[in-house]
This record gives structure tokens, C-alpha cells and sequence, in this order.
């Protein structure tokens, strides 16, 4: 016989890799909207879908340059509105510079500083365009 070799994952590592897979309906391939639809209205037991995350690309601070960190723990819900594809649910990330003297703080699109909101100067490159903040 030849050389085989013991399988090194376990039965339960393998569940606890696959516990998240999820079965997509045969239709949510047919566009990339449709795809899309279905990844966001995607029902996890027990939680709210986010719905399209907007997150700044910025990396670093306008301020002092140091890297800009994403806060993971704390989103906005949004609304976004398309004139082909009607109201979409979106969660609006911010990020901030940990730098304790740095005031600054990066939205998608535009960014805060000394309790001021400037647009940032590539705005209008973004696929979307963030019009109100509460």
C-alpha cells in the first residue's frame, strides 16, 4: 500500500467551518442586483441585516497622517435611495485617528474636524453620495 496520510482536521473543525454557509436561490444568480438583494436581505437567526456598507477608501489622516482606524462597533443605518432598483438598506462606518491630540474623523465621503464637515475633494467619484447626517 501507498503512503497515506491521517486527515489533520477534526469533525468539529469542520462544522465549526461551515456552520455559516448558506443556500442561495438558483434566481439570485441571474443579475448581480439580484445577487446583491439577496446577500443583503441575507436573515441571520437573531440579528438585522446592515445592508450595503459605506466605508470611507481614505486610509490616513488629512491631519497628521497617521492610519486612520475603522470603528467596527458603532454604524449608522441608512437608506439608500436608486432610481432603478428603489430603496436599498445600507449601514454608514466611520473611521478615526487614534492619534489623542487628532480631531479628525473619516465618513464616506466627507470627513469632520473641530466640529466642521468638509467634503472630501473626490466625492464625486464614489458610487454613492451620503446627502443628510443625524
Amino acid at each position: 500500500a501507498g503512503n497515506v496520510s491521517k486527515c489533520s482536521v477534526t469533525p468539529d473543525q469542520v462544522r465549526a467551518l461551515t456552520e455559516n454557509i448558506q443556500a442561495l436561490n438558483a434566481a439570485a444568480f441571474e443579475t448581480d442586483h439580484a445577487l446583491q438583494k439577496e446577500l443583503i436581505f441575507l436573515h441571520l437567526p437573531g440579528k438585522k441585516p446592515l445592508g450595503i456598507p459605506l466605508i470611507s477608501p481614505s486610509s490616513s489622516c488629512l491631519l497628521c497622517g497617521c492610519q486612520l482606524q475603522l470603528r467596527k462597533d458603532r454604524h449608522a443605518p441608512i437608506v439608500i435611495y436608486d432610481a432603478k432598483y428603489g430603496t436599498i438598506p445600507g449601514a454608514h462606518f466611520h473611521k478615526f485617528c487614534p492619534k489623542r491630540t487628532c480631531s479628525f474623523t473619516q465618513y464616506y465621503g466627507y470627513y469632520s474636524t473641530q466640529n466642521q464637515i468638509i467634503f472630501n475633494s473626490d466625492w464625486s467619484s464614489l458610487p454613492f453620495f451620503i446627502s443628510s447626517r443625524d
